[in-house]
């Protein structure tokens, strides 16, 4: 019998184990993951967009939201100072407007000012003195203006992933290790939960399920969030084909506020700082794991591809905006014309880019579920983890805003588990030994 049964080795899945084996009581936990290790799907470091998201330059954050964002961030930004300084790397970031957004850029910078004192507002000059490419070739009549903040971060978040488990391991619960094993079941006892996994049933007090899109599979089994569906979006990101860097720091676009996926930004990568990536694209793909053919199955038995599914989808790519934001990203991966259609959002970032500057990065990125509502036809925001209020089990498909909030998720599922378990969290001395890094 476990205290807690986690199920999935993303950053999700192992930050919870390393604070419940360091700041609860629980004493036996078990750990299953499908892979062969731990970061090896959206965690993987060439599967995401390796940013330390803290809500400042987030365009399409509002300021509860950003300084959500920001709390978490800042746990996380204090634990890779201390335990991981070789994962991560301290950039510069900014969010560019052109034109009419230059109004909106201007009034969020006197919002966001006093919760984030590092942040500047920079004119065309300030941008071409940290940014030369930014202006390189940019219209001299285009208005430009950035949101820029000093220390961002890009983070390894696979090595965060092997550096988790490793501290968990050091902590003062016994933890199980599965690895190369799939969860079949997951059913209700009466001592909390039963897990099957390669026929082994396991029991725990609380189950927790961080296995990106497949959670919402275990939740529909159970009768939740049944009128939730997901549409699988791959997102590919393009690189530079010379050496050396483009770009100095992270350079994001204004978001439209329409649509629930990351505008193109172009940033250096966190393990090779002379190549410049731009991305995520943002295109449908029916599989759950970009690389896992075995998700095929998975993908046609979570509501998408059902009368109710494919009539909230028609509707939601019938929306004007959102259905010329698909139609373009289904183009970006083909071969040729996919570059010749890319280069137009990676000019907003570096105008000067030619068609032989930059490339798909094939076999980079990862697969985000987006959830949509059976009931309305429209995509949700805001439901990527459910903790039901009459069972001890919750399901994280991604910890929002992606790997960023990790740690901050796993203190709410921690208190979760304290106030549906005899399980006790000490958030404080949590709060308190990573305070003096933050």
């Amino acid at each position: 019998m476990y205290d807690v049964i986690v199920v999935g080795g993303g950053v999700s899945g192992t930050a919870l184990l390393w604070v419940l084996s360091h700041y609860s009581s629980a004493k036996r936990i078990l750990f299953i993951e499908r892979r062969k290790g731990v970061g090896m799907v959206n965690s993987n470091v060439t599967n995401n967009s390796q940013t330390l998201h803290k809500g400042d330059i987030e365009s399409n954050y509002a300021l509860d939201k950003a300084l959500q964002v920001k709390w978490g961030a800042d746990l996380l930004s204090a634990f890779v100072d201390e335990h991981l300084p070789h994962g991560k790397l301290v950039i510069p970031k900014q969010l560019i407007a052109v034109d009419h957004e230059i109004d909106e850029l201007t009034t969020r910078f006197h919002a966001f000012k006093s919760h984030y004192p590092d942040i500047q507002l920079l004119d065309r000059e300030g941008i071409a003195a940290l940014e030369p490419k930014v202006m390189e070739g940019r219209d001299p009549n285009q208005k430009i203006a950035s949101l820029y903040s000093p220390r961002g971060h890009a983070v390894n978040y696979h090595l965060l992933a092997e550096k988790f488990l490793e501290l968990a391991r050091q902590g003062g619960a016994e933890i199980d290790v599965l690895y190369n094993t799939s969860v079949q079941s997951i059913d209700r006892a009466a001592h909390g939960f039963n897990v099957k996994a390669d026929g082994v049933i396991h029991s725990a007090k609380f189950v927790n399920v961080s296995a990106g899109s497949a959670s919402l599979l275990f939740a529909h089994a159970l009768g939740y969030e049944q009128d939730l569906a997901l549409l699988p979006v791959a997102g590919s990101f393009y690189t530079n084909k010379r050496v050396g860097g483009l770009l100095q720091g992270k350079v994001y676009t204004m978001q439209n506020p329409k649509l629930p996926f990351a505008a193109v930004h172009g940033d250096p990568a966190v393990y090779n700082t002379d190549e410049t990536r731009f991305g995520p694209t943002a295109r449908p793909l029916p599989l759950l794991e970009r690389d896992s053919w075995r998700t095929l199955a998975e993908f046609l038995d979570i509501g998408t591809i059902t009368p109710r599914g494919i009539w909230s989808l028609l509707k939601i790519v019938c929306d004007p905006t959102i259905g010329k934001f698909a139609a373009w990203n289904m183009v970006f991966d083909l071969p040729w014309i996919g570059t010749h259609a890319f280069l137009r959002d990676a000019r907003k970032i570096v105008p000067s880019l030619g068609i032989d500057d930059i490339m798909l990065d094939k076999g980079a990125g990862g697969v985000r579920g987006q959830p949509f509502s059976l009931v309305t036809g429209q995509i949700v925001k805001g439901r990527d983890r459910f903790i039901p209020k009459d069972a001890p089990i919750a399901f994280t498909l991604a910890p929002s805003p992606g790997a960023s909030y990790c740690l901050g998720n796993a203190v709410e599922l921690s208190r979760a588990i304290a106030e549906r378990t005899s399980i006790q969290f000490d958030e404080r001395r949590l709060l308190a030994d990573l305070h003096p890094a933050m």
